[in-house]
Formats: structure tokens, C-alpha cells, sequence
């Protein structure tokens, strides 16, 4: 996977200030090429397993966003964090951050459930009942994860 250069380094953000933007997003857009080379994004919402540097995504067992070229194609995940567009400048204040890695779609029912249970930390509130609502996912649900090997953060503010 060849990483490009950031072309405007001004507007770089620190691996520490990208990964805390990666932290808090909700939802973001994989994009990968899909089995007919056809490139394709679906927006998801995810977990970020800072230890395991991956990210947790789910859905239906089968799709198009499952339908890869390669048993473990490269992928791009996108999050903008903040955007907004400025009246009269012609342009925009933004922070986003992009990920790339290689996606694996977990196969062992006890780490796809233990994933879930991470993905559902994320994004359930404290104290809700997920135990019951997980067992019904077991077996009817996709788990796949993205093996991070790059971060790049990138931002322009309002001034």
C-alpha cells in the first residue's frame, strides 16, 4: 500500500490529535473496491480498538460492502469530525481523518462476539442490556475488522 505524502503539511494535524479525532467520531465511510473492481464507500458506524489498532465494523453476513477482490483487500475509512462550510471565503473548516489498512472478516463466533460486545461499548449507553441483544446477533451478523497501518489527520480552521 503506498501512502502519500500530505500535500498541504500546514494543515496536518499530530498522529496524537488524529487519533483522538478517530476516537471520538461516530461513524465514518469505508471505501474499498469490491469484487467486480467496482470502487464503492458505505458509511458506517464503527469502534476504534486502540490496543488491537483496528477498527470494528458490522452488518448483515452478506452485501456489497463484504463482496471484496481479495481475501484481504486494502481500504480507505474516513471521519469528518467537524465541517463547516464559511459564507463569503469560498471554503470550508474541517477535521477529518483518514485510516488505511487491510480488512479481515473475523471468522471465530467467540471473537466476532467479543468484537460486537467492544462495537456495542461504543456505542450503547452505560448500563444498557447488550448481553441479550448480542446473543441474538451470533451467527446472523458480519463482524470485520480493519488492520490499521496508516493514520492521517488534516485540518483548516474557521480563521
Amino acid at each position: 500500500m503506498k501512502i502519500w505524502p500530505m500535500c498541504r503539511k500546514n494543515r496536518e494535524i499530530p498522529a496524537p490529535e488524529a487519533l483522538a479525532l478517530l476516537r471520538e467520531g461516530e461513524w465514518g465511510v469505508l471505501s474499498i473496491t469490491d469484487c467486480d473492481g467496482t470502487p464503492y464507500g458505505v458509511p458506517l458506524n464503527y469502534a476504534f480498538d486502540e490496543d488491537a489498532k483496528t477498527l470494528v465494523f458490522h452488518g448483515a453476513l452478506e452485501g456489497r460492502k463484504w463482496a471484496w477482490a481479495s481475501p484481504e483487500p486494502e481500504a480507505c475509512f474516513t471521519v469528518v469530525a467537524k465541517g463547516e462550510i464559511i459564507p463569503g471565503a469560498l471554503t470550508t473548516a474541517y477535521a477529518s481523518v483518514m485510516v488505511f489498512g487491510t480488512l479481515v472478516r473475523v471468522q471465530d463466533d467467540v471473537q466476532a462476539l467479543n468484537a460486537l460486545r467492544f462495537l456495542a461499548s461504543r456505542c450503547q449507553p452505560e448500563g444498557a442490556d447488550t448481553e441479550k441483544y448480542l446473543a441474538n446477533f451470533c451467527g446472523k451478523t458480519a463482524v470485520v475488522l480493519l488492520k490499521i497501518q496508516e493514520v492521517s489527520g488534516k485540518r483548516r480552521d474557521r480563521g
